[in-house]
C-alpha cells in the first residue's frame, strides 16, 4: 500500500542518485536534440539567402551577348 501512495503523491520510486542520473540523460538527450534543431535552421536560413541572390543559368549573359544587344544586332 505504501508504494501506492507514494506513487499516487508523484514520488517515482527512484534513489536520488538515480533521478539525478535520469535528469542528466534527459538534459543531454534535448541538448542534442536543440542543437540539431539550431544547426538545420541555419542551413535552412543560408540556403534561402543565397537561393535569392543566385543568378539563374538563363539570366547570365555575356559581355559580347550584352554588346549585341545594346547595339540591337540578334
Amino acid at each position: 500500500m505504501s508504494k501506492i501512495r507514494s506513487n499516487v503523491r508523484g514520488d517515482s520510486g527512484l534513489s536520488d542518485s538515480q533521478v539525478i542520473r535520469s535528469q542528466k540523460f534527459f538534459i543531454q538527450k534535448s541538448k542534442e536534440a536543440l542543437d540539431n534543431m539550431e544547426k538545420d535552421s541555419i542551413m535552412e536560413m543560408n540556403r534561402r539567402r543565397f537561393q535569392a541572390n543566385a543568378i539563374s543559368q538563363n539570366k547570365k549573359q555575356s559581355v559580347w551577348n550584352k554588346i549585341k544587344e545594346w547595339l540591337g544586332v540578334n
